[in-house]
């Protein structure tokens, strides 16, 4: 019985010394976001593993286009640290966001234009 009680602490001791993971966040919407398009899906990119492995943090910064079925369309990457490291993870996970597509009168309403920044960083041991 003592030695199960010892093995139940170590392994509970031991899970508030496991490192957080790394985490790929949404962090901010551009100034082009608009109210008549919401998110109702949004894939959070994942932490690319060789990233992870040489603990590289980084963002990527992307724009992209809403059809009027609230898919994303033409994705375009503005600006990446470190460069192509988090592009392809970034954009595979916008590409699969949906949207909640408004309708402004009889019309169903479409945006162009849309910027959105995926911020990679490995969390604080707060």
């Amino acid at each position: 019985m003592r030695i199960l009680l010892m093995l139940v602490f170590l392994v509970l001791g031991g899970c508030s010394l496991t490192p957080k993971a790394p985490e790929a966040q949404i962090i901010e919407y551009g100034p082009n976001q608009s109210t008549y398009t919401q998110p109702i899906v949004r894939i959070v990119p994942v932490y690319p593993e060789f990233a992870v492995e040489r603990h590289v943090e980084g963002y990527v910064n992307l724009a992209y286009d809403v059809d009027s079925k609230g898919s994303v369309t033409n994705v375009r990457i503005l600006d990446s640290k470190p460069e192509h490291i988090f592009n392809e993870s970034a954009v595979q996970a916008l590409s699969d966001w949906k949207f909640s597509i408004y309708p402004k009168g009889k019309q169903v309403i479409a945006r162009k234009n849309q910027t959105v920044r995926f911020d990679y960083h490995f969390p604080t041991n707060d």
